[in-house]
């Protein structure tokens, strides 16, 4: 049952969560671009329009400005809109899972970082390593914070995590690269790996890696047969990968239950 502080604390996590989520929609425009985050200031993709402060509001502004640019009144995506409710919502439900704590504030934080490498790779095909490095600090900082808490914590799995599929990824990205000219696994996919066994240790991150290839697997087998890309059409790993890891934060451990029960 909550009380009026953890319903104050709950709604700090969502405004915090929407803010950090507008911010992720100027990392998944500019990042791909490669383009300055701090100039321009926000402006219309259409016309350029250099955003006031009442158009900059999130999810607001965009309401209130009906999903329209003030100059040219050119449609804008609806993905700010999207990005920046799910940020919330994320960010609520890490409170209700974790609570306010090193766990609760890292995967909120996670999550919305997480959308973001999804979305700029599911785009673009490409990971931005800024975004790799930030989820690993933040995986490392949830690591280290539960040590602290609790002096007996067991963080050798998360190591073992780390290591192993940094090495394991790493040889099947040099392979094709060496004896086939071509890449496998695209680096970024290969860090992303290696931060979900550090995240959640080797079974978690084993587990990220089986999910998120049979649902890309089943996908492109999907779109192959419907003749939307051809075999050969390379897809970005990320979004899939990304999605199993954000459901894991929350369930790693009902998942490993449940496959235990079963053996």
């Amino acid at each position: 049952k909550m009380n009026g502080l953890d319903i104050i604390i709950g709604v700090i996590f969502v405004i915090v969560g929407i803010c950090f989520a507008s911010f992720s929609n100027v990392l998944i425009y500019r990042l791909p671009n490669h383009m300055s985050l701090i100039k321009p200031n926000s402006h219309c993709p259409n016309c350029d329009h250099e955003l006031s402060w009442y158009e900059n509001i999130p999810i607001f502004s965009y309401i209130f400005l009906k999903g329209k640019c003030k100059n040219c009144h050119k449609p804008i995506s609806p993905r700010y809109l999207i990005v920046e409710i799910l940020g919330g919502v994320f960010s609520l439900l890490a409170y209700l899972r974790f609570g306010l704590s090193v766990d609760g504030v890292v995967a909120a934080i996670s999550l919305i970082l997480l959308m973001a490498i999804g979305l700029i790779d599911f785009e673009h095909m490409e990971i931005p390593l800024s975004l790799s490095i930030t989820l690993f600090s933040l995986a490392v900082i949830k690591l280290v914070g539960n040590i602290i808490v609790n002096p007996v914590y067991d963080y050798i799995p998360y190591l073992i995590g780390f290591g192993t599929f940094l090495a394991f990824f790493l040889l099947m990205y040099f392979i094709p690269v060496i004896f086939l000219k071509k890449e496998g696994f695209g680096l970024g996919d290969v860090i992303l790996f290696s931060i979900a066994g550090l995240y959640l240790n080797w079974a978690g991150g084993f587990l990220v890696i089986l999910f998120g290839s049979i649902i890309c697997s089943i996908i492109m087998i999907i779109l192959i047969k419907l003749k939307k890309i051809s075999q050969e059409q390379p897809m970005g790993f990320g979004p899939y990968i990304s999605l199993v890891f954000m459901i894991m934060i929350f369930f790693e451990k009902d998942f490993l239950s449940f496959i235990t029960s079963l053996l």
